[in-house]
């Protein structure tokens, strides 16, 4: 009995680890692509009855989004999304221009692969092609993790990886 109890912890755990995660993802989209907007109100039981999940995961994924920057926790007052001065979108993007910099430095001097070039080709015609502007963000961010995937630096592509939600959800 006692090892039944205990499978069924794991698995109600695994359970919940798996439901918290699709939550996390779920709201750091919805900020990326601008469905919660800046200085949104996230109300964790709001959100836990639109997700049909608990407020466990939401609470959990709040403080996720908020250490990554894209989610502010106030004491007694709730989570809202995130209002970025221009002076942080601005500094945002310049390390972005020099880490995207060195990772196409590095792809250069490897010499890209067909593969890659193929990829990168394929981008780039997606961006041209673009009818609206959410197939271009589509697009330009598939080029610019192409180049980041071929440029062999697993650090720089982190870093990057996890500003590009940041930098889509810029609104002005």
């Amino acid at each position: 009995l006692h090892s039944f109890l205990i499978a069924i912890e794991a698995s109600l755990m695994h359970d919940t680890l798996q439901t918290s995660e699709q939550v996390y993802q779920s709201l750091r989209n919805d900020i990326a692509a601008g469905r919660l907007a800046p200085g949104e109100r996230l109300e964790a039981e709001r959100l836990a009855r639109l997700l049909g999940v608990s407020r466990t995961p939401v609470r959990e994924s709040l403080r996720l989004l908020q250490r990554e920057g894209l989610v502010e926790i106030i004491p007694n007052h709730g989570a809202r999304v995130r209002k970025f001065t221009l002076e942080e979108i601005r500094e945002t993007y310049e390390v972005r221009e020099v880490l995207e910099g060195l990772a196409v430095r590095r792809l250069v001097e490897s010499g890209p692969t067909s593969e890659v070039i193929a990829r990168l080709r394929k981008a780039n015609d997606q961006r041209r092609n673009a009818r609206t502007v959410g197939e271009l963000e589509l697009a330009d961010l598939a080029f610019h993790r192409a180049i980041l995937q071929a440029s062999g630096s697993r650090l720089i592509s982190d870093i990057l990886e996890s500003r590009f939600v940041l930098l889509s959800s810029f609104r002005l």
